[in-house]
């Protein structure tokens, strides 16, 4: 069941499907590390026989991702947070860092799902649950470092209105392209089953993409 408290699991099975779930897509062995901060859970998949961390958060355990041409400076961490008193997941994040193998890591990009904000189907109103977005820490350099030449002035008053697309909500379950379905910007299927399967199939996508862009890297 699902409510604005979150989506009711039970904590023990639903961290050990998604152990087994990342562990495919990143073909390692994995294990889960739990932290408890008042009446919240939090459960970080980690390496089963090494701690590396980002360094900045908790410290946040991180995954190696195996990627050609990374040269092992790609890191993935995933996060559940729960409600324990209540057995609700409340929410779930993918995170892709970049760094050096000690010391603190840059965050590229997120995908999350947060079960507790209930989709209306409202363009207007609603996050698209699950989705992307963009980290703060590399978003705004994009237009800090935008270049105006003297016919382009007036452009740069406007600059700001985007300097915040880390907030935007990049939704990953909408059916725009259906017909009959209207606009739902989340998804239907808000199952622990849909959660983990998600997880998997997430971090596989990741993987492949990342795949892609560093064979686009000139040798």
């Amino acid at each position: 069941m699902i409510d604005k408290a979150g989506l009711s699991v039970d904590i023990a099975s639903f961290i050990s499907k998604c152990k087994r779930a990342v562990s495919r897509a990143t073909a390692q062995r994995l294990e889960a590390q739990t932290l408890y901060a008042g009446a919240r859970m939090f459960c970080d998949l980690r390496l089963q026989d090494e701690l590396i961390t980002d360094g900045q958060l908790d410290p946040l355990p991180v995954i190696p991702l195996i990627v050609h041409g990374s040269d092992g400076l790609l890191w993935l961490s995933v996060r559940l947070s729960f409600k324990p008193r209540l057995e609700k997941l409340t929410h779930a994040q993918i995170r892709v860092l970049s760094g050096e193998r000690t010391g603190n890591k840059t965050c590229l990009l997120r995908v999350e799902w947060d079960p507790r904000e209930l989709s209306t189907s409202s363009l207007e109103k609603d996050h698209g649950q699950p989705h992307w977005q963009i980290d703060p820490a590399i978003a705004p350099t994009t237009f800090a470092g935008f270049q105006l030449d003297e016919t382009r002035q007036s452009v740069a008053p406007r600059l700001r209105y985007y300097s915040n697309v880390d907030l935007i909500h990049l939704a990953m379950a909408t059916t725009f392209h259906l017909k009959s379905s209207g606009s739902r910007v989340s998804s239907a299927d808000t199952t622990p089953e849909a959660v983990a399967r998600w997880l998997e199939r997430s971090v596989a996508y990741v993987l492949s993409q990342l795949r892609y862009v560093t064979k686009k890297v000139p040798k």
